[in-house]
């Protein structure tokens, strides 16, 4: 079965020390809370990238927030830890996957005019190759 790759995502930049560092929550929509900082995770596409369906190439979006006070300085401090996170990701097992590649296809500043005021983001966009977890596998490990 085809991973749930933003879950998989998600927990993985919960427990990485260097995103929690940062004071990022991590979601899969805008929080009602805009004070704080934020990654949203958002699943593009998910391509077969073989007939058995066994392995899966995932286009990613993560959208890195400023906090209300944290500026450009902060959004592009997340921007760059989870960056350099989700390129540790690949060789090892995950809660719910095998991740065994990740490469950053984007990373652009885009303010959000739609939070008033405009809000400072980082937008990554990242290709995530993998697949199911054996049942009763995976660390959860987050580096």
């Amino acid at each position: 079965m085809v991973p749930d790759i933003e879950k998989v995502i998600a927990y993985y930049l919960r427990n990485h020390d260097g995103v929690t560092g940062t004071g990022a929550r991590v979601v899969g929509k805008t929080p009602e809370d805009l004070s704080k900082p934020w990654v949203r995770v958002i699943r593009l596409d998910g391509q077969q990238n073989d007939p058995a369906d066994h392995v899966t190439g995932f286009l990613v979006q993560l959208d890195c927030y400023a906090g209300k006070g944290g500026g450009q300085p902060e959004a592009n401090l997340i921007g760059r830890t989870v960056r350099a996170a989700l390129r540790d990701m690949p060789g090892g097992s995950h809660t719910g996957a095998v991740v065994t590649a990740t490469r950053v296809v984007g990373d652009a500043r885009i303010p959000d005019p739609d939070i008033s005021p405009t809000r400072e983001r980082v937008v990554l966009t990242v290709e995530v190759v993998a697949h199911a977890a054996p049942a009763g596998s995976g660390s959860g490990s987050g580096g």
